[in-house]
């Protein structure tokens, strides 16, 4: 099918629901196939990890490719799932009058409490480095605490989980 899409289609993809349905618009969106595609260069060797859309075992068998056992895939799920306890709750204050930290994880569970220390308190290099081992996938987690700015998985200021947020909160899945 052809489409033309525009740069500003991640953009879009943040646009909340709400907004949407209060606008009247008829918008809909879709998902890729490609969640991501990382490169990697190991001894000389071109290698690479194709993470897909919905393709779990595949996904699973791309990671064992990658880093020669299931680890970082069972990592790079828990941090997904950390994620996605998080987006769930705070994506949908976006569009509310702004609450006090306190109360924003008072709204969580146990699990989600969990989540909100390793990805909020913390600096976000020290939850990757506890799930992940393998540098390429520790690079492709980190990536979204980087677009845009200089900091690093391990500033005190916590710069680089704010613009994690950011980019991993969309439409409340993570």
């Amino acid at each position: 099918m052809d489409a033309k899409l525009s740069v500003y289609s991640y953009l879009v993809s943040l646009f909340p629901e709400k907004i949407v349905s209060d606008l009247g618009l008829d918008l809909r969106l879709r998902s890729r196939r490609t969640a991501s595609w990382t490169p990697s260069l190991e001894n000389g060797k071109m290698r690479e990890l194709l993470i897909r859309n919905g393709a779990s075992n595949g996904n699973r068998e791309a990671f064992v490719e990658l880093t020669g056992d299931e680890r970082d895939y069972r990592g790079f799920f828990e941090f997904q799932e950390m994620q996605e306890r998080l987006a769930a709750v705070i994506w949908p204050s976006l569009t509310s009058p702004l609450v006090t930290r306190e109360e924003m994880r008072s709204r969580l569970d146990r699990e989600g409490d969990r989540a909100w220390q390793a990805l909020v308190e913390e600096p976000l290099g020290d939850v990757i480095e506890r799930l992940i081992s393998s540098d390429p996938v520790r690079g492709l987690v980190f990536t979204d605490g980087k677009i845009g700015l200089s900091t690093y998985p391990h500033d005190p200021s916590l710069l680089q989980n704010r613009c994690f947020h950011y980019h991993v909160i969309g439409r409340g899945t993570g």
